[in-house]
């Protein structure tokens, strides 16, 4: 068993397309069929079942999918652990809800890219949901994560702060509310919100600080967007809670108005998180120092 024929296999899995595997790897596609052929013959087991022109994994073909994937990951761990690591290269795998990804992560990234040429970086956007983010963590999917909101207690991840972003409670700036500035927890009742999906960490805290005073809001209009809540917020049909950061340029342009919240504390810490049993390769290590740097300075 090489990695050769285990590359070929993962990638035929992922294709259940010979021909679209040959290409992807740059072989014939007779060297794929006879490295999957060997494969099979080794381990004494079907993998595919050809179906025509379908391929499709066997039982067999599913659980071994999960270690051949395992294996070829360490073995591109094990070649990157070998250079200098003032010279780190690789791919690293980050995962962060749409607020991280749209605003703090392309300067980060952009420095890190200029600094580290010779690292990939791929982001996985992924929900506001924090046990989305681990679950991807414990399957390896992503290499580490950012979160915003709560604390992270899980004894198998690590956490760090990275520092604090300030939560705003924001309206058109031709909204009613902005009459009433500095807007308090009793302004609330039955005004309308657009907020971001359940499970983000600033709007639970928000939606709970209106429960407990028994306020209650108005119908809530509900995204996965960023960019759609604060076009809906400008059109006036809601008020919404975002970390400034996000609204900055619309409060420069006078298409949003900070209402001043008086109440609870919204604001929110940042936090990286990876597996206490990840390998913190030369790339992994650069970026995480790198994300306290920029943190400091943003």
């Amino acid at each position: 068993m090489d990695t050769r024929q285990l590359k070929a296999f993962v990638t035929v899995a992922a294709t259940s397309n010979f021909t679209k595997s040959a290409e992807i790897l740059g072989y014939a596609q007779s060297s794929i069929t006879g490295q999957v052929g060997s494969l099979e013959g080794e381990l004494g087991v079907k993998l595919f079942e050809r179906l025509g022109r379908q391929v499709i994994l066997t039982r067999e073909g599913k659980r071994f999918l999960v270690y051949a994937e395992k294996i070829l990951k360490l073995y591109a761990e094990a070649k990157e652990a070998v250079p200098a690591s003032l010279n780190p290269a690789g791919t690293l795998v980050i995962g962060a809800p749409e607020t991280l990804s749209a605003v703090r992560l392309p300067p980060l990234i952009q420095e890190f890219r200029s600094r580290y040429p010779r690292v990939e970086i791929v982001v996985k956007e992924c929900r506001a949901k924090a046990n989305e983010i681990t679950t991807f963590l414990r399957n390896s999917e992503i290499d580490v994560a950012f979160i915003l909101g709560g604390e992270m207690y899980a004894s198998d991840l690590v956490s760090e702060i990275l520092g604090f972003e300030q939560i705003i409670l924001v309206s058109a700036t031709s909204h009613p509310l902005t009459g009433k500035i500095p807007v308090r927890v009793g302004d609330m009742e039955g005004v309308p919100l657009v907020l971001c999906a359940e499970g983000c960490g600033y709007r639970m805290v928000f939606e709970s600080i209106l429960r407990e005073a028994g306020i209650r809001p108005g119908p809530v209009l509900e995204f996965g967007s960023i960019e759609a809540i604060k076009k809906c917020v400008i059109q006036q049909m809601g008020i919404t809670v975002l970390p400034r950061m996000a609204v900055q340029g619309e409060l420069g342009r006078g298409e949003l108005t900070d209402l001043q919240w008086q109440g609870p504390d919204l604001d929110t810490n940042a936090l990286v998180v990876y597996h206490k049993d990840k390998w913190i390769s030369p790339a992994l290590s650069a970026f995480l120092q790198m994300s306290r740097e920029m943190w400091r300075i943003h």
